[in-house]
């Protein structure tokens, strides 16, 4: 499970996207991680439910609460369902992945992540 931000498009300059925090979970069992200085989590659950993965996730990338509960596929990216901040915003990208790797996911965006699109099919 992967938690990473976009390309950043700032007022003078442009940040690269960059991984918050990867972690190995087993289905139907909690996992949290804590990285960095900045205390970027990355937690939930993950359930199988018919042929689809159920997930309830949180994770705060740089002082934004992202949450996600919706269904997964495996290594499609989905933005945060909703979140929580003060001052502005950073939204994320979850991703479900049999790579540990999250770098292939920040190469392949933008373009191909359409923010309009990523949590519809």
């Amino acid at each position: 499970m992967h938690l990473f931000i976009p390309t950043l498009y700032l007022e003078n300059s442009t940040e690269p996207p960059k991984r918050i925090a990867t972690t190995r979970v087993r289905l139907s069992e909690p996992f949290a991680v804590t990285v960095g200085e900045d205390y970027e989590t990355l937690n939930g659950l993950i359930e199988v439910r018919g042929n689809k993965f159920h997930a309830n996730l949180r994770g705060n990338c740089e002082g934004t609460g992202n949450f996600f509960e919706g269904d997964l596929e495996p290594e499609k990216p989905v933005w945060a369902t909703s979140l929580a901040f003060s001052g502005y915003a950073i939204m994320g990208f979850f991703v479900l992945s049999t790579n540990s790797d999250c770098k292939p996911f920040l190469e392949s965006q933008p373009p191909d992540l359409d923010r309009e699109n990523a949590n519809r099919k």
